[in-house]
């Protein structure tokens, strides 16, 4: 069996493929032993392509003198990617929708461009919101958005609000 490598720059005309030694597999599959290594390496450049060009979250602590900052959180396959408002944000919910339709868009390219692609229906987003009642933070229950992906064919796959 021949193979070329696919990216989202196209396929390439050179070919890959086992020797009369090796033993012969039925292409791509989960237990090659070499898949680990190459997943390892297309993701790790994935995620530093998404934190170099994505919003991401920024936690403070409570007297702001120290603060965590994150894009991704991964294992495997599996990515979920997190964003925030500004601490000052006037509307942070709006911010925070904008900022995470911005980071889908650029985390479902990038994987695109190495050649591989999202489950749109494996994907799901949510947002963790509160506003001040009366002094006390209430949680903000729901909110009607959605996240548009387009694929290689671009062809949109919405993603709901959980």
């Amino acid at each position: 069996m021949k193979r070329s490598d696919r990216t989202g720059l196209g396929v390439s005309n050179e070919t890959y493929s086992e020797g009369p030694e090796d033993y012969q597999i039925a292409g791509e599959i989960q237990e090659k032993a070499d898949n680990p290594a190459l997943f390892t390496a297309s993701s790790s450049g994935i995620l530093k392509t998404h934190a170099a060009l994505a919003p991401g979250l920024e936690l403070h602590g409570c007297f702001r003198e120290r603060m965590m900052k994150c894009h991704n959180v991964s294992y495997v396959d599996d990515n979920d990617g997190n964003v925030s408002a500004d601490y000052n944000s006037e509307r942070p919910m709006d911010e925070l929708i904008e900022k995470m339709r911005l980071s889908s868009k650029i985390w479902n390219e990038t994987v695109r461009y190495s050649g591989q692609s999202l489950a749109y229906h494996k994907c799901a987003w949510q947002a963790l919101g509160w506003q001040v009642v009366r002094g006390e933070l209430k949680p903000i229950m729901a909110i009607d958005e959605t996240i548009l992906l387009e694929d290689h064919k671009g062809v949109h796959a919405t993603q709901p609000t959980e």
